[in-house]
């Protein structure tokens, strides 16, 4: 009995540890954009959420962090207005940098480094 009990607090446990939501950090240059937020909303549970954390944007620059469970798909919205296409980020370091000069370069420009996956879907599609 104490063998049983023993092998489910470990399994228990380890379940637990294992469903734990892993952080990723996802660093931007935003070309055009020297001030504002960035915030990411992503699919979970059949529904889109949007992560209550910005990342202020200063000299060009913003650091979003957050957790996920697995690699994500999402999309960034620029202060509020303009959102970007799907991209998927990957618990870990991230890189992405974009031109907001104009609307097209806005979503013509969006470059991301170090999501091996994201790499795949957008040579995908």
């Amino acid at each position: 009995m104490k063998t049983k009990i023993l092998l489910f607090l470990i399994f228990w446990g380890q379940s637990l540890i294992s469903a734990q939501q892993k952080n990723f950090v996802l660093n931007g240059i935003i070309k055009g954009c020297d001030t504002g937020f960035i915030r990411v909303t992503y699919f979970k549970n059949f529904h889109f959420v949007t992560d209550t954390n910005r990342a202020y944007i200063k000299d060009n620059k913003f650091v979003l962090k957050g957790q996920i469970d697995y690699a994500t798909r999402v999309f960034l919205t620029l202060n509020d207005s303009l959102k970007t296409d799907d991209l998927i980020i990957e618990p870990g370091v991230q890189s992405i940098s974009m031109d907001a000069t104009t609307l097209n370069s806005f979503f013509n420009s969006i470059n991301t480094i170090g999501s091996k996956i994201n790499a795949e879907y957008t040579d995908d599609y």
